[in-house]
């Protein structure tokens, strides 16, 4: 039988409130060829990694997708390491 922690408090009015207003970025489209399609990459990544990842997404406020959360963290780390 597995043991799972108690969930986490429903945030507050306030707490939601002040994420709407606080907005965020559009999303940014990579330079290049707008018109070329997307490139298929398959991504093995270890089991607790992937465990780990899931339950840290699932505890957000607003959910993201585990698809566009790993884009994101890409072009953040191209962005840091390129200096853009």
């Amino acid at each position: 039988m597995a043991i799972t922690r108690s969930p986490k408090s429903k945030a507050s009015e306030s707490d939601i409130q002040a994420l709407i207003e606080k907005g965020g970025q559009p999303a940014r489209q990579e330079t290049g060829d707008a018109d070329s399609p997307p490139m298929a990459v398959s991504l093995r990544i270890p089991g607790p990694l992937a465990e780990r990842l899931d339950s840290f997404l699932r505890d957000k406020l607003i959910r993201v997708p585990r698809h566009a959360w790993i884009l994101q963290a890409i072009l953040e780390k191209l962005d840091r390491e390129t200096g853009e």
